[in-house]
């Protein structure tokens, strides 16, 4: 029994091509979570990071205008810094 060599070259092409789309759509997945996680990461960072600073410079403010010393709690604004 003789297997034809078209018939091999093919189904090995097939099989190639497959696999290679398997690997390639998990990189492109992969890479697409990633960004999306990444993403929402910093817009929770950034967001932290406006409130603390509206906070401080609110206080800054008010401190400014009422002739008084600033009593600022800089805790969550170095912390939304790093």
């Amino acid at each position: 029994m003789t297997v034809s060599w078209d018939l091999l070259i093919s189904t090995a092409g097939g099989v190639t091509a497959t696999v290679v789309g398997v690997i390639a759509g998990g990189v492109v997945g992969r890479r697409s979570q990633n960004r999306q996680w990444l993403q929402g990461t910093q817009t929770v960072a950034y967001e932290k990071f406006l409130q603390a600073f509206g906070a401080v410079e609110a206080e800054l403010r008010e401190a400014f205008l009422d002739e008084r010393r600033p009593a600022v709690d800089w805790g969550p604004f170095v912390a939304a810094q790093h």
